[in-house]
């Protein structure tokens, strides 16, 4: 998730200062506690391998190096695509995973190298011209932050015929009430407060 290393991953610098091989010798479990020490930085292909198997459907949120957008877009989306191809073949969304990316240099390369993979603009506080940048990737849903999202908002994206997922939702009481204006799903780190019986 971070783009430096350090607060869950021990060691220091960039992600992007080390190759793979490097990445996957990493502890990555000993900051959570003792007994998750040597737990390693997965693969993306073993983390999709897993998500596959239980059963859990996958935003993949595209996180380019500075100046590396349109290369990190086209990488993940020609692996992604190559691990998903009868799923494409198949032509059915609810088997796909999402891009997710605050770039839309990233997004485009990613539509370029696996169109069949369905897109999603993440914004932070919305720009003015979302719904342009949003057609220009091909999004089919818009993830927003949901401090900076307000009603009408929500009600212009879902107009608009996209999706709404917003991030990162601790409250239940906000929870309630982005549901309330249309939005369809959210994150969350409390899963304590906010859980699988949670009803909005």
């Amino acid at each position: 998730h971070d783009p430096h290393l350090g607060r869950t991953v021990a060691g220091s610098g960039n992600v992007f200062d080390y190759d793979a091989a490097e990445l996957v010798a990493m502890d990555a479990g000993s900051w959570f506690a003792p007994r998750f020490r040597d737990e390693k930085v997965p693969l993306y292909t073993q983390f999709v391998d897993t998500c596959r198997e239980n059963n859990i459907w996958m935003n993949v949120e595209i996180k380019p190096a500075p100046g590396f957008e349109q290369e990190t877009g086209r990488a993940v989306a020609t692996l992604t695509r190559a691990m998903f191809g009868l799923q494409i073949a198949a032509d059915d969304p609810a088997q796909l995973p999402l891009f997710s990316s605050f770039s839309v240099a990233a997004l485009e390369a990613a539509a370029l190298a696996a169109p069949g993979i369905p897109r999603a603009l993440l914004v932070d506080a919305a720009p003015r011209d979302w719904a342009r940048q949003a057609a220009g990737v091909g999004a089919v849903a818009i993830h927003a932050n949901h401090k900076k999202l307000t009603r009408e908002l929500a009600r212009a994206v879902r107009d608009a015929g996209l999706g709404l997922f917003c991030y990162t939702v601790n409250d239940p009481v906000r929870a309630r009430e982005i549901l309330d204006w249309g939005v369809e799903a959210f994150c969350t780190d409390r899963i304590d407060l906010i859980g699988p019986d949670f009803a909005g």
